[in-house]
């Protein structure tokens, strides 16, 4: 009886041993690849761990790549506000929302306390401009902002926004519309001369250059529009725009001055300077 109990005792040790062996076979089969050959994914992780720089333990799988990116998206979406503007004593402030491109989407202005978002669009390269003047005469001031829209070779645009403290918008004349309805142009070469002549305010001015300086002269005579500029004075709104004759070449500037006629914000006076190096 007791060799009985006996073989089966030795019987279940060897059973057990040979699972053990078989277990420990499959679970090196699973963590030891053979040489030359890699497991799914595990190129990937290796030019991950590679571009990190870190060890392996900080590698993602593809979907875990993704999903991180996500969560980093939607971070930075939801992160701090920026500060972009404000007036000396903080009593008007422009904000807005992070933006992973180059633009601000929307803009949030606070006027003593209270505060409204708008859908205006401005460049996350260049700061906006802020100022507080009495511009319509109301002896009241109202908050003036100069956005950049847009920049390149040639082009600095700016859009105009002038609020009155309810944050109702105050209407403003286009330097540009009024300047191309304005000014008379044109062009002509003659002897190795390009010339462009602007009419404005009842003068004319021209302006000659060697045909050679540039191969993109505008065909239709100088141009405006392309480069915006706003300022203040006291309280009085400037805009600055420069005449084109080329994406490089600005032979002058025109100053407009705007006063408040009828409801809204007006170009009053143009005056015209030739530059000194167009």
């Amino acid at each position: 009886m007791r060799r009985g109990i006996i073989a089966v005792v030795v019987a279940v040790a060897l059973a057990s041993a040979a699972g053990c062996s078989d277990a420990k076979q499959k679970e090196d089969a699973v963590t030891e690849p053979a040489a030359g050959k890699s497991e799914p994914g595990e190129s990937a992780a290796k030019l991950a761990e590679a571009s990190a720089g870190e060890g392996p333990d900080s590698v993602l799988t593809a979907d875990e790549d993704e999903v991180a990116k996500d969560g980093e998206k939607a971070e930075a979406a939801a992160g701090e506000i920026v500060e972009l503007a404000a007036s000396e004593d903080r009593s008007v402030v422009l904000s807005a929302k992070p933006s992973a491109t180059d633009l601000f989407d929307s803009l949030t202005v606070a006027i003593d306390g209270r505060e409204r978002t708008f859908s205006w669009k401005s460049s996350t390269l260049y700061d906006p401009e802020l100022w507080q003047a009495d511009v319509d005469g109301d002896d009241e001031k109202e908050v003036v902002l100069a956005l950049t829209t847009g920049s390149g070779t040639g082009m600095h645009l700016s859009e105009l926004h002038v609020l009155n403290r309810d944050f109702t918008e105050v209407q403003a004349d286009d330097p540009a519309d009024v300047l191309q309805k304005q000014n008379k142009t044109s062009r002509s070469v003659k002897d190795g001369k390009v010339v462009y002549t602007v009419t404005l305010g009842g003068q004319t001015y021209e302006h000659a250059f060697d045909e050679s300086d540039s191969s993109a002269w505008f065909d239709n005579g100088a141009y405006f529009g392309g480069i915006i500029y706003y300022r203040i004075e006291g309280d009085t709104l400037y805009a600055e725009v420069p005449s084109q004759v080329s994406p490089g070449f600005f032979p002058g500037t025109a100053n407009l001055k705007f006063g408040f006629g009828d409801g809204r914000l007006r170009v009053q006076d143009i005056a015209y300077t030739v530059s000194d190096n167009p």
